[in-house]
C-alpha cells in the first residue's frame, strides 16, 4: 500500500496554487481513509492534522456534548499558526463549520463507484471493523453529502487515480 494520496508533484501544485490565490495555507477536509502521511514525511510542507476523535469521543466511547464547539475553537486556533496544509476530517459538522466561518477549504473524497476498493483500502490501513462497517454503511450518504457540499473546492479521487498510486 503506497503512502501518497496524490503524486507529490500534484500536492506541490495544489498548495502552490492555493498560496498564489493569496490564501495562507491549504485547509483540506479529507474523507475517512485518505492517508495524509506523505504530506508529513515526503514533502517539505509543514502539515498539521487536527484529529477530531480527541474532541468527539469520551474515554468510555460516548459522544461528548458540544464536541464540535470545542473542535471548532481548536480549528480557529490552528488557523493562527504557521503551516502549509491543515488536514481535517470530512464530517458534515466540520464542513458546515468551515463554511459558516468563511474558511476556504479543499474537500477531498473518493468517487462514488470506489466503495469496494475503499473498503479494502481501509482494511489494509488497519482500521478496525467498526470503522470500516460505519464507512460502508454510510458510503452513499457521505459521498452524496460531499458532492453536494457548497462553499469549497472539490477534489474527487477516482479509482483509476488511486490504484495508479498504490491505493487498491
Amino acid at each position: 500500500m503506497g503512502g501518497e494520496l496524490l503524486p507529490l508533484e500534484k500536492w506541490v501544485d495544489v498548495v502552490d496554487a492555493w498560496k498564489d490565490a493569496a490564501r495562507s495555507g491549504l485547509v483540506v477536509s479529507a474523507f475517512p481513509g485518505v492517508k495524509s502521511e506523505a504530506l508529513f514525511t515526503q514533502t517539505d510542507f509543514k502539515a498539521v492534522e487536527l484529529d477530531s476523535p480527541l474532541f468527539r469521543w469520551a474515554a468510555d466511547g460516548a459522544e461528548q456534548e458540544n464536541w464540535m464547539e470545542r473542535y471548532g475553537r481548536a480549528i480557529v486556533e490552528s488557523l493562527k499558526e504557521e503551516w502549509d496544509i491543515l488536514v481535517l476530517p470530512s464530517h458534515q459538522e466540520v464542513r458546515d463549520f468551515l463554511v459558516s466561518e468563511g474558511i476556504p477549504f479543499l474537500l477531498l473524497y473518493p468517487a462514488e463507484g470506489y466503495k469496494e476498493v475503499w473498503k479494502l483500502r481501509l482494511e489494509a490501513q488497519g482500521y478496525e471493523g467498526r470503522v470500516v462497517s460505519t464507512v460502508m454503511e454510510n458510503w452513499e450518504d457521505w459521498i452524496r453529502g460531499c458532492r453536494a457540499q457548497q462553499g469549497c473546492q472539490h477534489f474527487v479521487l477516482s479509482a483509476d487515480e488511486a490504484t495508479e498510486h498504490g491505493y487498491s
